[in-house]
């Protein structure tokens, strides 16, 4: 209740995502002895400084705690190119009825070097599958946040779990995530509140390497900086990992001593990349050409086995995504169910929430369970907002190098330019990127809606800590960038915007999927992939030549 009151942040989905949590936990009320639900989320990020200049653990905003007479010797700045990643993984404990508490289990927690060991849903699957609970049992549940790692229309993360699906012959994997902004319903986020009690009065700063080490480790303020510096110096990714090797040891004794209702944490390592190699390649026997790198939705066309497996045994929802064994003999990929035949006849995927006759709530679970439904009533999904593009001057290709940056749509991985009225300084530009690699942006999205979006008790921290500090913070970075704009009617299903390629400052892509590889040089068009072309998208045309053909055409009248 102390997390719903502290809420500040509202999307039209909300109470259509709490419907699908209602029924999910209702499902696992029903099949509790053949099912494992798990909570997972990653915490902010914990800071970590150079060697004589300790960092302190917790967000800046919060109290940290002095003995009498002590002086603070730790910094709290916002940008550092270090950082430890805690992710949470909750099993939790489920109840005999709806009315019980979800928020009971066991706990694991894994601390990521945020530069070489990224989180990603192959990673977080890879770490999941080690446990016993996922190998015990046919039904296995997942409740996430939107996150980059956890967004389930992601073809990483629908693989991720197919290849749970398959290494340990589960019966059933369903998986719900909450909408924007509404991380704190996820119980894995009380998590939170408990680390951040552990990692009170906590400086982090990872130990010095040598000096060539050092030398080739100045000048990089950012992740892609330092991975950039690790292909030219083959030693430093190992020396770096080396020196947060006490870092993360310090805080893996930090996370031991906590408990959850008196079941003390346990600490697991992060998946290496051979765990997550052994885990994908599961996948190949839906698709042997299937490669990590296939990210992009549009891969599916060019992979006919894993389309077939997705339309065949998977439903594919923009809060849901679930793999059922189709228990018919003409597949080869399916396994005989592990569940009694009599219990699995009565496994169905997750209903779509249908409104009630008062049009004020949804049908409840038993209504609706079984029946076939579809997500038309989801509020985003039945009416898309027409707005303009929220600005108050033109887009043009001189407004866009003003600039001279692009934000990632996290859902169709195409870029958006932002515009801005006057030149924006280069220190600032260097704030802007920073801030912007913390932030999730889906298209449609305003960019001051989503600079306010980013505070740390909202989407990776507890809720439950919000204070005047934050907003302030909130405010403060809001503020610092009034000037900068991103189109608001823009959707994903929208081409790249013409001043992409006029501004002349950004590498090409294909116009329509974003695509950097096989582009056809057509200099009559847009850049275009080999894949566009064979689908006969059609092409878009650039402005000059649609002049001449005017100037033609009237010529000839």
């Amino acid at each position: 209740m102390v997390q719903a009151r502290q809420m500040r942040l509202t999307h039209p989905d909300s109470h259509y995502a709490s419907a699908l949590y209602r029924f999910l936990r209702e499902f696992a009320v029903g099949f509790k002895s053949h099912s494992v639900m798990i909570c997972q989320d990653d915490k902010h990020h914990c800071k970590v400084e150079e060697p004589g200049y300790p960092l302190a653990a917790v967000e800046r905003g919060k109290q940290v705690i002095v003995a009498v007479d002590k002086k603070m010797i730790v910094g709290d700045h916002d940008f550092t190119a270090c950082s430890i990643i805690p992710s949470v993984s909750l099993f939790l404990t489920i109840p005999d009825t709806i009315s019980g508490s979800f928020y009971r289990g066991r706990v694991f927690v894994s601390f990521k070097d945020a530069v070489f060991e990224q989180s990603s849903a192959l990673r977080h699957a890879a770490e999941i599958s080690t446990e016993v609970g996922v190998r015990s049992k046919p039904i296995m549940q997942l409740y996430t946040d939107g996150g980059p790692a956890h967004r389930l229309n992601y073809l990483s993360t629908q693989l991720a779990l197919i290849a749970l699906f398959l290494r340990h012959d589960l019966d059933f994997v369903v998986a719900v995530r909450t909408p924007p902004h509404h991380s704190w319903k996820n119980p894995a986020e009380r998590i939170m509140s408990i680390l951040n009690l552990g990692l009170q009065s906590v400086g982090l700063m990872h130990s010095r390497m040598n000096e060539e080490l050092e030398t080739a480790m100045k000048g990089c303020n950012s992740l892609s900086a330092i991975r950039n510096a690790a292909e030219k110096t083959k030693e430093l990714k190992e020396g770096f990992i080396d020196s947060l090797a006490p870092v993360k040891a310090l805080l893996s004794k930090v996370a031991q001593r906590l408990h959850l209702k008196d079941e003390p944490f346990t600490v697991v390592n992060a998946a290496t990349k051979q765990e997550m190699d052994a885990l994908f390649e599961e996948l190949k026997a839906i698709e042997p050409r299937l490669l990590q790198t296939d990210q992009s939705q549009t891969v599916i066309e060019k992979r006919p086995g894993l389309k077939k497996f997705l339309s065949h045994c998977c439903s594919i929802r923009k809060y849901t995504f679930s793999v059922q064994k189709c228990f018919e003999p003409s597949c080869t990929i399916c396994k005989p169910p592990r569940l009694p035949a009599s219990i699995y006849e009565r496994i169905h995927h997750l209903p779509d929430p249908i409104p009630d006759d008062s049009g004020e709530h949804y049908k409840s679970f038993e209504e609706l369970y079984g029946t076939k439904t579809t997500e038309c009533h989801c509020p985003s999904v039945a009416s898309k907002a027409t707005k303009g593009h929220g600005m108050p001057f033109s887009p043009t290709a001189q407004t866009a190098r003003n600039v001279g940056e692009t934000i990632c749509c996290t859902e169709c991985q195409k870029p958006r330019v932002l515009y801005s009225a006057h030149k924006i300084q280069y220190s600032r530009c260097e704030l802007l990127r920073g801030t912007l690699e913390s932030v999730s942006y889906s298209c449609g999205t305003s960019l001051q809606e989503l600079l306010l979006g980013t505070r740390p008790c909202d989407d990776e921290d507890s809720a439950a800590e919000a204070n005047t500090d934050t907003q302030l913070v909130d405010q403060a970075r809001q503020s610092a960038f009034p000037e900068v704009y991103v189109r608001e009617h823009l959707r994903c299903q929208d081409a790249i915007e013409i001043p992409y390629y006029s501004s002349q400052l950004f590498i090409d892509r294909c116009i329509h999927c974003a695509s950097m590889e096989q582009l056809v040089n057509d200099q009559e068009c847009y850049p275009s992939c080999r894949n566009c072309k064979d689908s006969r998208v059609p092409g878009i045309f650039k402005r000059r030549k649609r002049c001449r053909e005017g100037l033609l055409k009237n010529k000839k009248n």
